[in-house]
């Protein structure tokens, strides 16, 4: 298992990386695009991406992902909130809506890491 230390210098890594991977055309969307993890593949899960893309693009994306506890989620101010306030600043808002574990915490793990390998 990584350190708490580790993970944060990963994610940090993330933020700083310097390079685009652009999501759609020339135009962002009009509203948020909904993206599924999984299609047709397994593991089956209900994880999706949810990508608000800003006005004024500055090449940053954020991966977020939201509280609840495990019991629920709460994406309306932790997620969608957090990515309308990015996209103020040219960062593109991912809000990542994993699927809560009912009691086996590599559930979400896994949905966090296809979201970011998908983003990458």
């Amino acid at each position: 298992m990584q350190s708490l230390s580790h993970q944060i210098l990963l994610v940090w890594g993330l933020i700083l990386s310097e390079f685009t991977v652009p999501l759609f055309g020339a135009e962002p969307p009009a509203k948020p695009k909904k993206i599924s993890l999984w299609t047709g593949e397994m593991p089956p899960s209900k994880g999706a991406i949810t990508v608000h893309m800003p006005s004024q693009n500055n090449g940053a994306t954020i991966v977020i992902c939201p509280g609840g506890g495990y019991g629920g989620l709460v994406t309306g101010a932790e997620g969608h909130g957090i990515a309308r306030w990015l996209n103020k600043h040219g960062i593109v808002g991912v809000v990542l809506e994993y699927e809560l574990p009912k009691g086996r915490s590599m559930i979400p793990l896994r949905d966090a890491q296809r979201a970011i390998r998908y983003v990458r």
